[in-house]
């Protein structure tokens, strides 16, 4: 390999990204061979002054030598926008150095640090290294520049903040603001292990920033970060999670002693208190917290769900209304506390309620139909739920009317016309609402492919799906979505096993993130290559789903569970689910029973194609063949997908007399 100066500087950064001294003389050796290359490029040139200030500055400490090259960067980039108020600075300190001691120095820093501008980076840098050539000692601009880096460049800020301590260990202010730069530390690991990793890493650090700043004095900030030290460790301590839970409750009762005023402080007690189900104690600080800043509405929303969980839905309704009636005077934090009331009414599915609340709005003339959408919005949701999509259709038109540039509108729209089975339209409007999402937020929506795949999924054009799947899938959008959707399709399509790898893929993939329509979709891909019991075991992950109850109830029938039978009985007596009748139907057929298949046939609420099909092998069995002939014309001319009669009979066989989309899992 040539050792040119390309070569040496990046040596150089190896060694000084570990802290090594020795970095300087690569560095060094890289000026000299880029000043004898006239073919050296400026990027070159200037990341050498940059690393040989920065290595003198931070590493050998020869402050002298770091602001030499700091000098020798910013003549050389003097048409360059980030350093022009450098520049300036620099020109008023060496035209009057008499008026800028290290104090007005200091002044100048500090303003330059709370403005915290990116630009200001070179600028700041400049007058660090001004104010260690007057004063190597000088404590308060490495806290000063280690408060400027929080949060962008956070171990520089660190490698800042240690030089601060080190020369003035006494100031409590320092170990606070180290413990905030290990925290952005850990925020900024981007999974579970490298944020577990990150926190052993500093564990004993942070111990001994937060002892040594309560030595110094005992104050509200440091027992809030000594609560904060114990919710980041709790993941990597489970076994001893209520313990530490406690601990932290103990550190925050202890700052609520020293400033009973910060309403911060009672949020973070009242939420560790919920998660430990200490719920009165929870509510009792989220009302402490209310009393100091009444204006806060997801601690509202946390005192209702903490009653929702107690198993008093009524009392937590009636406190909403309670708190919606206080602010009367006040119709924008008003209609912020609607939006949350009936947000709650509805994820409880407490319909009645949300309708009420819904109209109670639309019907108030003194607000404008634009500030009460979100109202509009939730009522179209209810019909939507009630299977009432023309009615809901008519409202996503209105909201459209009145705020035309929201996408989400004609999204709503789009799967509404999907359930009516207008999938042309629905193209059309699905098509609007990606281009206004592009406008709206100024970026390409990330699940365009995937919500262009369940729009064709839901016209039944399986083999379109599918495109804008895989295209999903390759874009890496809507993360397990996509995969979730697709294997699907691969189970009603007659590919249980295809089904099964994609299901390894996004398991290898998102295997926390999975949800129950995931393990769904496995279930029913297990069930039809005759794995019942791990079929079992899936189709368990989604115990509300009522499809799934019955398909459960007839693996354990293939398994030889005779009693499964009435269970399949019963489920149908109670929810009169079609795909019930057809696992009866399937069950009495293996059993010769053909007159009950029949009569569960004429009992399924879709008369559609596969119903036709079963009636048709149902009397080829019995020898009725003019009867079969008959069904079987009927299912050809009602079938959706247009298959021949041939393919009718083959899927039919297949799927075991079962009609397996019954089972198939759609979801958004």
């Amino acid at each position: 390999m040539k050792k040119d100066a390309q070569y040496f500087y990046d040596e150089g950064v190896l060694r000084y990204e570990d802290g090594l001294k020795s970095a300087v003389r690569y560095f060094e050796k890289a000026r000299e061979l880029a000043e004898k290359d006239e073919n050296t490029t400026h990027e070159l040139n200037e990341n050498i002054n940059v690393a040989l200030y920065c290595c003198y500055g931070k590493v050998l400490k020869d402050y002298e030598k770091a602001l030499f090259y700091l000098n020798k960067h910013i003549d050389t980039n003097l048409l360059n926008e980030k350093i022009k108020r450098a520049i300036d600075i620099r020109a008023k300190i060496q035209q009057e150095p008499e008026k800028y001691d290290e104090q007005t120095l200091l002044k100048i820093a500090n303003n330059i640090s709370v403005m915290k501008r990116e630009d200001d980076e070179i600028a700041l840098a400049y007058i660090k290294y001004c104010i260690l050539t007057l004063n190597p000692n000088n404590d308060e601009i490495f806290y000063i520049g280690a408060k400027n880096l929080c949060g962008s460049y956070n171990f520089d800020a660190e490698r800042n903040i240690k030089d601060a301590i080190k020369l003035n260990p006494k100031k409590q202010e320092y170990y606070d603001l180290y413990f905030d730069i290990i925290e952005e530390i850990i925020s900024d690991c981007e999974d579970d292990k490298e944020r577990h990793k990150t926190i052993k890493k500093y564990d004993s650090t942070m111990r001994e920033i937060l002892n040594k700043s309560i030595f110094i004095k005992p104050t509200a900030l440091n027992y809030s970060n000594l609560a904060t030290y114990y919710r980041l460790i709790l993941p990597t301590q489970k076994f001893y999670a209520l313990k530490i839970s406690k601990e932290a409750i103990k550190a925050l009762d202890k700052s609520i002693e020293l400033d009973d005023r910060n309403s911060y402080i009672f949020d973070r007690r009242a939420y560790i208190k919920m998660e430990i189900k200490d719920y009165d104690g929870a509510i009792q600080d989220y009302k402490k917290s209310l009393d100091l800043f009444p204006f806060e509405e997801h601690n509202y929303e946390c005192i209702a769900d903490i009653y929702v969980k107690k198993g008093e839905k009524e009392k937590a309704y009636q406190y909403l209304d309670d708190v919606v009636g206080k602010f009367v005077d006040n119709i924008d934090f008003q209609l912020k506390l609607y939006d949350l009331k009936i947000d709650i009414e509805y994820n409880n599915k407490d319909s009645e309620k949300v309708l009420a609340d819904c109209q109670k709005l639309i019907d108030n003339k003194e607000i404008a139909d634009i500030d009460k959408h979100f109202a509009y919005v939730f009522k179209a949701y209810e019909l939507w739920n009630a299977e009432k999509y023309e009615e809901a259709i008519e409202i996503f038109d209105f909201c459209i009317s009145i705020n035309p540039n929201k996408s989400q509108n004609y999204y709503d729209k789009a799967n509404c016309l999907c359930h009516i089975r207008k999938y042309e339209e629905a193209k059309e409007v699905f098509e609007m609402a990606v281009n206004l999402y592009k406008t709206e937020y100024n970026v390409e929506p990330n699940n365009y492919n995937f919500e262009k795949g369940f729009c064709y999924e839901l016209a039944k054009q399986d083999a379109l799906a599918l495109k804008f799947y895989n295209k999903a899938i390759k874009n890496g959008e809507s993360r397990w979505r996509p995969y979730r959707n697709k294997i699907g399709i691969l189970v009603t399509s007659g590919k249980p096993y295809l089904a099964l790898k994609w299901c390894e893929r996004a398991e290898k993939l998102y295997k926390k993130e999975l949800d129950k329509g995931f393990y769904g979709n496995k279930g029913i891909a297990l069930f039809f290559i005759g794995e019942y019991k791990n079929a079992i075991k899936n189709l368990k992950k989604f115990p509300e789903h009522s499809g799934l109850k019955v398909l459960i109830a007839y693996c354990k029938y293939l398994q030889g569970q005779e009693k499964a039978l009435k269970e399949l009985e019963n489920i149908y007596n109670k929810e009169k689910l079609d795909v019930a009748l057809c696992c009866l139907a399937t069950i009495y057929t293996t059993k010769k029973e053909f007159e009950k298949v029949l009569e569960s046939c004429d009992k399924i609420q879709e008369q559609n194609a596969d119903t036709d099909v079963i009636r048709a092998f149902i009397y080829k069995k019995m020898g009725d063949n003019s009867n079969s002939e008959k069904y079987l014309n009927l299912a050809v001319e009602k079938d959706e997908k247009k298959r021949t009669k041939e393919k009718l009979i083959k899927g039919f066989e297949y799927s075991s007399q079962v009609k397996f989309d019954k089972f198939s899992i759609l979801w958004t």
